[in-house]
């Protein structure tokens, strides 16, 4: 289930005035080729030039009585400004059977350096301008659609690299999920290629929250699919 959940995990953000306060919290569930193989919880807070932004992956279905320790929690932490996010650290922890796995990144933008902790190890990389985290880049693709944007583009720091992305969006369309019917604007990902890695449903009118988002894999489809929110 962590592998189904790190290929969507950081696909949820919110759009936020930088002037004022917002956040959001958000209950997901996530399938596989339709059956049902975990929930994910989202928080984020945007407030005083700072922002906060955590996802909690847990299994469920026949997944949760094969591995029922199995969670995932992500969290990235940094600066607010007129443009987005600025990260400033990023931390995946994975809890499974084999005990804890905790991955940091540190965005070290003074000295332009990527500074990478896993299992006692430390490496730094080179950070490029631009750099957002796995969850950051989402806040990041929430203020694009916010203002509008048709394609842009930005690297991400995946924990193997760093991945330029490029993104396109789509016209709206009507799109109905657990929490409701609305009109969505899809938003194609690129890594490499004109074919879209996935693509993010996000309804303005619901401060940006994403709605679904669905991935091609080997063995079939991944979606996650939004359940119930609140804004804060």
């Amino acid at each position: 289930m962590n592998v189904l959940a790190a290929l969507l995990l950081g696909c949820c953000a919110l759009v936020a005035s930088a002037a004022g306060a917002a956040g959001f919290d958000a209950k997901y569930r996530l399938l596989h080729n339709d059956k049902l193989v975990g929930q994910t919880l989202f928080r984020a807070r945007i407030a005083d030039g700072a922002y906060t932004m955590e996802a909690f992956t847990i299994p469920s279905g026949s997944i949760a009585r094969d591995a029922p320790e199995h969670e995932v929690l992500e969290i990235s932490e940094g600066s607010w400004h007129d443009a987005g996010p600025v990260p400033g650290a990023y931390v995946y922890h994975l809890r499974d059977g084999r005990g804890d796995h905790l991955f940091e990144q540190v965005f070290d933008w003074a000295e332009g350096k990527l500074r990478l902790s896993y299992a006692d190890q430390t490496e730094a990389a080179e950070l490029e301008p631009g750099t957002q985290d796995r969850l950051s880049y989402l806040l990041q693709l929430a203020e694009a659609v916010r203002d509008g944007f048709t394609e842009f583009a930005f690297a991400v720091a995946e924990p193997e690299a760093t991945v330029a992305m490029r993104f396109r969006a789509l016209l709206r369309e009507t799109l109905e999920v657990g929490a409701g019917k609305a009109e969505a604007i899809g938003v194609e990902c690129f890594t490499t290629g004109d074919t879209p890695d996935r693509t993010i449903w996000i309804v303005p009118e619901w401060q940006h929250v994403p709605a679904l988002i669905e991935r091609a894999v080997e063995d079939g489809r991944v979606r996650m699919e939004l359940l119930s929110w609140e804004a804060h």
